[in-house]
């Protein structure tokens, strides 16, 4: 008998669909006329095809926001998996056993239990060895609907957000969520250039219709751990990211506390408002007061 395992999806706007991976992590599903665009491809666990065939019967593309083991699982599956090439380098990290650190991490904080499976249910596959870049500005043309990718550098080099603007939707994958990671190659300083880009663009979409200038955030942790919600970060998420990423670079420490995290060792922090940002080395580079 097949063992059933339990993960939640959920149309977060007209043929829009995120599908929590045992709490793991979150991929969406954008449906157009003519295509759909698969944002992200879990851990491993999931049958992400057969999930897509149950929600649209379009051809489907694969489009990774960056290239960490818990958004790639399932990009085997595809013919065209589209990736920054920053991000490339990266996949040379991508294996079993650190995927399976990161389930079992994940799992003994309750995830195991609520959503019924194990590191053992994980589909490895090495990487796929045929990729496409993408780059700022480009879009995915679905009919009747486009994605478009905006580079976010800080998470990793290669981070990238998609604006689906017919829904109102940002994806931002671990480029700007609210425990953001900033130690796989990129310093402070290159993460709040990034987060301030993103900024740029959400101001500039204030001159759309006024439902464009409150985009959702959704992003690659909706339904993170045993949180049984999908839902959209904080308005405030992108301002409390770029202002822990000032303070972080102010020089002064008492914004800052040291914590120990698993797979990851020692780590300086700082929390401001919905927002801690985890990292290593700030490059010295201080921003004026």
């Amino acid at each position: 008998m097949k063992k059933e395992i339990r993960y939640q999806t959920a149309e977060i706007a007209p043929k829009v669909y995120a599908v929590n991976e045992c709490g793991l992590s979150t991929m969406y599903l954008i449906a157009g006329s003519r295509r759909a665009l698969l944002i992200d491809a879990g851990v491993g666990i999931l049958p992400v095809r057969e999930i897509i065939a149950e929600l649209t019967p379009l051809p489907c593309d694969l489009v990774l926001t960056h290239a960490h083991q818990d958004h790639m699982g399932a990009a085997y599956m595809f013919s065209r998996v589209y990736l920054h090439e920053k991000d490339w380098p990266l996949l040379n990290y991508i294996n079993r056993e650190n995927l399976e650190l990161f389930t079992k991490e994940i799992g003994e904080k309750g995830a195991f239990e609520a959503y019924g499976f194990g590191v053992k249910d994980i589909d490895f596959h090495p990487c796929p060895s045929t990729l496409l870049p993408i780059h700022e500005g480009q879009k995915f043309d679905l009919g009747g609907r486009t994605v478009e990718v905006l580079e976010v550098p800080g998470h990793t080099p290669g981070s990238c957000c998609f604006l689906e603007s017919a829904s109102h939707i940002l994806f931002s994958g671990d480029a700007c969520n609210t425990n953001l990671l900033l130690f796989f190659g990129c310093s402070v300083q290159e993460a709040w250039k990034g987060l301030e880009h993103l900024k740029a663009i959400r101001t500039k979409l204030s001159s759309y219709p006024a439902d464009l200038a409150n985009l959702q955030n959704f992003s690659g942790h909706a339904g993170y751990g045993t949180g049984k919600q999908i839902t959209a970060l904080p308005k405030r998420t992108l301002d409390d990211c770029i202002m822990a990423c000032r303070l972080a670079l102010d020089g002064r420490k008492e914004y800052r506390k040291k914590e120990l995290l698993p797979r990851h060792g020692i780590v300086e922090t700082v929390t401001y408002g919905t927002v801690k940002i985890s990292f290593k080395d700030t490059e010295n580079k201080l921003l004026p007061r």
